[in-house]
């Protein structure tokens, strides 16, 4: 039974097996992708009281969701720790389905798979519609009578377009160094006499940019900008971020980074700046598997590369990897295309 099931599922989604991966890491994938594309038909569910028919509360998806995933995890307990748990400090934190249906959820929202409706806490399906993302590939929005006639990958869909016309599309990405320059130049400088108690990211460290961040190791020199962080050790999420550089003798001004800036995590992006002007590029290593690509990356991408990544790839290992990912080969040069715009190098590995 679990055969044929896992069969169906892989038809209907038109995905398959990466050379080399085991069952129980396909049949996560499956799962993974069959649940986004019910939550996709959760929201049009006629099976409630709700009013309108086009829209359900994050509630009834979450629960909904909770079922699905129970009833899955229930037939393949394989499963269980691509969706339950994560890897936090070399240790495997069990969680519940409540966070990993919210995690679906949110990276829908994010992508545009799902739409919030005033009030928010109500959900929503974008009418349906093609774009074209990269060359003849198309990605699909919303639903219609032909759902499983596209390739499902990630949270999405995508289809070829066969009468597709050569042009010069250009992909959307912020360049870092021009953003570097851009918030150089709108910054409202002030003085600073003392940076014992700020934590300063070093752009010459071969290490990940979490183990970066050192005052002691970084020379100050006067024609350089530095990213700084000052961060409560009780309240981390209060970590704010600003510029420096250093004036006269022992003086520095600082010019504190916008929280909205923060919130979208573009201290990243300034980072891969900051490293690519000192010939030190983050990598991401590259390994093929004939039919998909996996990538590990190094360094933590900007939220707006990360939900593009999210929407079009597979985490590896759990759904709350960030650092691990499978790339369907039909997305390949797309994604390739947007880390070499941020300066991410693509290493090649076995």
């Amino acid at each position: 039974m679990k055969k044929q099931l896992i069969t169906r599922i892989a038809s209907d989604l038109n995905m398959e097996p990466y050379k080399g991966e085991i069952e129980s890491e396909f049949c996560s994938r499956l799962i993974y992708t069959a649940i986004v594309c019910w939550i996709r038909y959760f929201v049009i569910d006629k099976s409630n009281n709700d009013v309108d028919l086009n829209i359900k509360s994050k509630k009834y998806i979450m629960t909904r969701g909770k079922e699905l995933l129970k009833n899955y995890l229930d037939l393949f307990p394989e499963c269980k720790d691509y969706f339950l748990y994560k890897e936090k400090n070399n240790e495997n934190i069990k969680l519940d389905m409540n966070e990993a249906i919210k995690t679906i959820r949110d990276r829908m929202l994010n992508a545009g798979e799902i739409i919030e409706i005033n009030p928010n806490s109500y959900i929503g399906i974008p009418k349906y519609h093609q774009e074209n993302i990269y060359k003849n590939v198309e990605r699909e929005y919303g639903l219609n009578s032909e759902e499983f006639s596209s390739k499902h990958i990630g949270i999405t869909r995508i289809k070829n377009n066969n009468y597709y016309v050569e042009e010069k599309k250009n992909i959307d990405v912020i360049n870092p160094i021009q953003f570097l320059e851009w918030i150089i130049e709108n910054s409202k400088w002030e003085e600073f006499n003392t940076i014992e108690k700020l934590k300063i990211f070093n752009p010459e460290s071969k290490k990940i940019p979490s183990k970066s961040w050192d005052l002691d190791k970084v020379n100050i020199s006067k024609d350089n900008i530095y990213l700084v962080k000052e961060e409560d050790s009780k309240r981390k999420w209060e970590t704010q971020y600003f510029l420096l550089k250093k004036e006269n003798g022992l003086r520095y001004a600082i010019s504190i980074i916008n929280s909205t800036l923060v919130e979208w995590k573009e201290y990243r992006r300034l980072i891969l700046a900051l490293r690519k002007n000192r010939n030190n590029s983050a990598k991401v290593q590259v390994k093929d598997a004939d039919n998909y690509k996996i990538l590990k990356f190094f360094v933590g991408l900007p939220l707006k590369e990360q939900i593009l990544i999210e929407t079009y790839c597979w985490p590896r290992n759990n759904i709350y990897n960030t650092r691990e990912y499978i790339v369907p080969i039909e997305i390949w040069e797309y994604i390739k295309e947007i880390l070499k715009k941020i300066y991410i190098e693509i290493e090649e590995v076995l």
